[in-house]
């Protein structure tokens, strides 16, 4: 049961959210966990997630001044 993973593995691991493990997505891709965690580790993708995740919170930080300063 060992598929290509492809490209978009690790923008589906973002998208589980808090429940993600390589398992869903070597379940989704139809591979085995395995190939899944070789790829994590040699593209980093726990610290990856960890910037992904700052972004997000940047993000979400700047639209709620900007609605603050809508609303004044």
């Amino acid at each position: 049961m060992s598929a290509k993973l492809p490209q978009e593995a690790f923008s589906f691991y973002v998208a589980l959210g808090p429940g993600r493990s390589y398992q869903r997505v070597a379940e989704h891709f139809g591979t085995d966990k395995r190939t899944v965690t070789r790829r994590a580790t040699k593209e980093g993708w726990p610290d990856r997630l960890l910037k992904a995740e700052e972004k997000a919170r940047e993000v979400t930080e700047d639209d709620g001044v900007l609605f603050l300063g809508e609303m004044n």
